[in-house]
């Protein structure tokens, strides 16, 4: 029973060390959960571009943000944001 608790004693500490490195490792190389600054682009405000309600309770917003344009479905049961087909002068070669 000593020796395993012995084992235990030196190897959590290791293993949790070995965690906090790898952690520190993965920050500083960039490689991580989570959205990264410049992965977007430019910080820009979102512009509502136009509003056309087409129900009662349902509304599509045109909300452009930076240069892309995005269709924002509202309604009292969800909302659903729809991404920007890429245009031809934003085709990536």
């Amino acid at each position: 029973m000593d020796d395993q608790l012995l084992r235990l004693f030196w190897a959590l500490p290791l293993v949790l060390a070995i965690g906090v490195g790898a952690m520190l490792l993965l920050k500083r190389l960039g490689i991580g959960v989570g959205p990264r600054p410049n992965a977007v682009g430019p910080a820009s405000t979102p512009v509502v571009v136009s509003s056309t309600p087409l129900t009662e309770h349902t509304r599509a917003v045109v909300v452009e943000f930076g240069q892309q344009r995005w269709v924002v479905f509202e309604s009292t049961a969800q909302i659903s944001v729809h991404a920007p087909a890429p245009s031809p002068d934003q085709a990536r070669p």
